[in-house]
């Protein structure tokens, strides 16, 4: 790989070359993460969904009587949201504890020319998990810090969201420096932030454009489903909810399945641009590309060199500029807001004006 300043547009092109070199590991990791919660939340849906139906005919005739079918609804409701609840707790655990990591370890070997699989990525996994939770415990820690001061009146108010969402960039970053670098917890969260408020809008906004991209991706898939389940059913009124209620249940399990197997598809996306992000942001601001040639010329391996990255104990980890960038950053948000209100109010007065005609 070719290290050099590149823009957004093509470090979004050099992260759908990498994915796609190595799309069979990335895809395997991502599905091992991924789908343990996401089938465990279709399973507990599809629960809900056949119990309702079996009932749902008793339910419809309320009768006071008829105790024993609302108290069987009422728990296997219950018993279906603390399935969903913790599918949705076991997805983001295993997204971010595991998926990020092991997404990071098969992109760092590909940059070595090494394509390792599943169990290679597990064993060096293994070797750097007690590191990682060490990381996710302090990032909890500057969530909740973020947190208390967005509470802090005026100054939070006004800084508070940006610095969550500077910081919510700043995550992944950090899992891949503290393997690139061999830094440890508070050493990489501090790291990914210094490296990060550089460029700090251009983060964000690129960041967001790769969330955008996501979901673009993902509500295809489930327009298709939904046109299949959809269709059949127009023209059914109240009276043909039996007949209904199977083909709502199957698209909603459908629809988690979809989403599930469109997430495996496109989560190592972000976690990959996130990883070229890094490189470039260290290409730009230390000189990456030099480094690592004259290192390579030196006998260093690549490892090696991407290791040699400047000592940042004197750093301060927030300075009154980083305030000033997040004040910037929350004017920018009211007003664009405050636009889209706008437009939107705008666009109903002239459907009015027309209508009145």
């Amino acid at each position: 790989m070719v290290f050099r300043a590149r823009t957004v547009a093509e470090l979004f092109d050099q992260t759908i070359r990498s994915y796609r070199h190595r799309f069979k590991q990335y895809f395997i990791v991502a599905a091992v993460g991924l789908l343990p919660g996401m089938l465990l939340s279709a399973a507990a849906l599809a629960v809900q969904s056949y119990i309702t139906i079996q009932i749902f005919p008793e339910l419809r005739n309320a009768d006071p009587t008829n105790v024993g079918s609302f108290s069987t609804y009422s728990m296997a409701n219950s018993l279906a949201s603390v399935m969903q609840n913790l599918a949705s707790l076991l997805e983001m655990a295993l997204s971010f504890g595991l998926v990020v990591p092991l997404v990071n370890i098969v992109f760092l070997a590909d940059l070595q020319g090494e394509a390792i699989g599943l169990r290679e990525a597990l064993r060096r996994f293994k070797g750097v998990a007690w590191n990682l939770v060490a990381v996710f415990a302090v990032l909890f820690g500057v969530y909740l810090a973020a947190i208390i001061w967005f509470i802090v009146p005026c100054v939070g108010w006004f800084t508070g969201l940006p610095m969550l969402v500077a910081f919510g960039t700043v995550a992944p970053m950090t899992v891949t420096i503290a393997m690139v670098e061999g830094r440890q917890a508070w050493a990489a969260v501090k790291r990914a932030w210094l490296l990060v408020r550089q460029r700090l809008w251009a983060t964000v906004g690129a960041l967001w454009l790769i969330g955008l991209f996501e979901q673009a991706v993902m509500v295809g898939p489930l327009a298709v489903l939904a046109m299949i389940v959809l269709l059949p059913l127009q023209g059914m009124g109240y009276n043909d909810l039996n007949d209904l209620l199977p083909a709502v249940a199957g698209g909603s399990v459908g629809a988690v399945l979809t989403t599930s197997l469109t997430s495996v598809l496109v989560y190592p996306l972000s976690i990959l641009f996130t990883g070229h992000w890094y490189l470039d942001l260290r290409t730009r601001f230390e000189a990456l590309d030099l480094s690592l040639r004259a290192q390579e010329r030196a006998g260093v391996s690549t490892q090696a060199a991407l290791r040699a990255a400047p000592d940042i104990q004197a750093e301060k980890f927030l300075r009154g500029q980083d305030l000033g960038q997040f004040f910037l950053m929350s004017l920018a948000l009211i007003a664009f807001f405050i636009a889209l209100w706008g437009a939107l109010v705008g666009v109903i007065f002239a459907l009015q004006s027309l209508g009145g005609r």
